[in-house]
């Protein structure tokens, strides 16, 4: 187990989290959140203060507070000797961010596999000679209704799977900042964010939302899918993201690393 850790964020994802791992050192949050996080949290420092969460000097810091806050606190974080864990990384379809940050230390920056659950064969391929990567989205047409999809499609009218975006992975943080973490991150494990091809579609008939990882490698050829969960009517979907953090977690400590 690690013995120390912190958590930048205390939206949907950081409360399952703070509930699976509730050893958490130090939560950044916003104000209107300070009394919600000591009552689950009691025995962890509260602040809305970034330096405060250094100050108590935890081996790994985990974001889900989106990619502004990451913006900010990325450098500090991994200057200040911590492991960063974040899960905004459409942060780092800014390269002048992602080549300062890469080359910061002295903690390092750990990308989280998300909601795919693992990215290993991915690695694994790239190792062996990577040469394409694809990553492709289903989902409900008002899966996109918070997005610039809304002014191009009609979505509430739409009869067919209707493919909406296609482009790079970069294009597609940058389009998507709320939307595209999954597509960035597979970007940073493959062939870059430039190379990695991305395609969203809106299917009327979808139920869930679908991930598929396509690649292409000397080694082998692979295809992963994971199917998400349909989104409750309180809007709370228990996908992989919040997972894939603790599992890394637990990873860490754990005596037998798998």
């Amino acid at each position: 187990m690690i013995a120390s850790y912190a958590l930048l964020g205390f939206g949907r994802i950081g409360r399952r989290i703070a509930r699976f791992r509730p050893d958490v050192a130090a939560v950044l949050v916003r104000p209107s959140q300070v009394a919600a996080a000591r009552a689950l949290l009691p025995g962890a420092l509260v602040t809305t203060a970034l330096d405060d969460v250094l100050a108590l000097a935890p081996r790994m810091v985990v974001e889900v507070a989106g990619a502004e806050l990451l913006r900010e606190a990325a450098l500090p974080v991994l200057r200040a000797g911590a492991d960063l864990l974040p899960l905004s990384l459409g942060a780092f379809c800014d390269r002048a961010l992602l080549d300062t940050v890469s080359a910061a230390g002295p903690g390092r920056l750990v990308i989280p596999p998300g909601t795919m659950g693992s990215l290993d064969i991915l690695g694994a391929a790239r190792e062996s000679g990577l040469t394409e990567v694809s990553y492709w989205s289903s989902r409900p047409p008002r899966g996109f209704a918070r997005t610039l999809i809304r002014d191009r499609f009609d979505l509430d009218g739409m009869g067919a799977a209707t493919t909406v975006w296609s482009g790079s992975a970069r294009e597609a943080g940058q389009d998507f900042p709320h939307n595209c973490n999954l597509a960035v991150g597979i970007a940073l494990a493959g062939i870059g964010l430039d190379a990695t091809a991305v395609t969203m579609v809106a299917d009327p008939a979808a139920i869930r939302t679908t991930h598929r990882l396509t690649f292409r490698s000397a080694g082998s050829d692979g295809c992963l899918v994971v199917e998400a969960p349909p989104v409750p009517p309180g809007g709370d979907p228990a996908d992989l993201a919040a997972f894939s953090i603790l599992r890394l977690l637990r990873r860490w400590g754990a005596p037998v690393f798998i």
